[in-house]
Order: structure tokens, then sequence, then C-alpha cells
């Protein structure tokens, strides 16, 4: 019973909290979805976007600041491939033509479950 508190009012913390470490008008969100393509300084990452319901593919930017994991160990580099299932926590950002790109703030590589 107390373990479920805690997570509810660690849960309930950290929803207070994220807002508040974005920028103004630069949102942090959570993507999930498979690596379609790898370039040096970014990443193509296959996703399905709840608002339109359809599939998109975004380009999000990596660079030194980028934290990296292996499920929940902290890691130095990752190799990645397309079709690697991977969550990521990226930081919108305004562009001067107006629009928006993603820089990738954490990627965590999904571990396929033993069986």
């Amino acid at each position: 019973m107390f373990r479920a508190l805690a997570g509810v009012a660690a849960i309930a913390l950290l929803a207070t909290f994220v807002p508040v470490a974005a920028h103004e008008n630069h949102a942090l969100i959570v993507i999930a979805g498979k690596v379609a393509a790898v370039e040096t300084g970014r990443l193509q990452l296959d996703s399905f976007d709840r608002t339109t319901l359809q599939r998109k593919k975004l380009w999000l930017l990596i660079d030194a600041k980028t934290r990296l994991r292996i499920g929940k160990e902290r890691v130095e580099t990752l190799d990645l491939r397309p079709g690697q299932e991977v969550d990521t926590v990226v930081q919108s950002e305004d562009t001067p033509d107006g629009s928006l790109r993603y820089r990738a703030i954490q990627i965590r590589l999904n571990q396929p479950k033993a069986r």
C-alpha cells in the first residue's frame, strides 16, 4: 500500500515539474516508435500520432547532451539500427522558418523480453 502511494506521489510530483523544465512554448514530449533511419547527428523515428491516427516519420536531432539508455541502464553509446523500438523524450523547438524541430533529450532502447 505504501509503495503504491509513494508511486502516485512521485508521478504527481514529476508531472508538476515537467512543464517547468521546458522553455516557454517548448514542450517536452514522449514519443515511442521504431527507428527508421540513423544519420550523423539525427535519428528518424516511425511513430503513431494519436491525434491524427496516422503513422508519422519524425527526424530527431541528437547531440552530446542526449542521454542514452538500454532499459534502465545508462550507456555512453547506442548502436541504433532500423527496426529497433525506442522510447524518446524530445523537446520541440521553433525554427527560423516557423516550423518545429525535435531535439532528443533521452533515447531509451527497449530490450526484447526474454521468453
